[in-house]
């Protein structure tokens, strides 16, 4: 699952400045690396033998810091029971969103490096027997089109 870039900012800026405990920020740190969640596979993926997890119980308490939200219902994979997915918001602890930097293309050196690296490793690949063409073409493909 693809992790959304103000998610990740956010994380990084709540974790630099130390702006939620210690075990709100492990829960904060789940959803934005592993992606949304259940409370019950929260539980189950932060779980220390031993202990009994109340890590879901963080989740309504990051959702009023506006740090995570609601993003809708399923079948949890843990109980199997219908449940509230909760992924992170990409806000900061006061809801304040993120100052994002504009999107940067990459240089047309760049670009010309990368199908440089990628043509070396089709020729390697198909030296060993490797090579998955069609992936191949598809990323010069990829490549050629930013360049434009």
């Amino acid at each position: 699952m693809e992790m959304r870039r103000t998610s990740l900012e956010a994380w990084r800026e709540i974790r630099d400045k130390g702006l939620l405990s210690p075990t709100r920020m492990k829960v904060l740190e789940c959803l934005v690396h592993v992606g949304p969640m259940t409370g019950g596979e929260l539980n189950e993926y932060l779980k220390t033998p031993g202990r009994t997890p109340g890590f879901h119980k963080r989740l309504p308490e990051l959702r009023d810091a506006g740090v995570v939200r609601e993003a809708g219902q399923r079948p949890c994979s843990v109980t199997g029971h219908s449940a509230i997915v909760w992924e992170a918001s990409g806000l900061l602890p006061n809801g304040k969103p993120l100052e994002s930097p504009p999107a940067r293309r990459p240089s047309l050196a760049s670009l010309q490096s990368a199908a440089r690296l990628i043509k070396l490793w089709e020729q390697r690949s198909i030296l060993h027997g490797e090579a998955e063409s069609a992936d191949i073409l598809e990323l010069l493909t990829w490549i050629d089109a930013l360049s434009r």
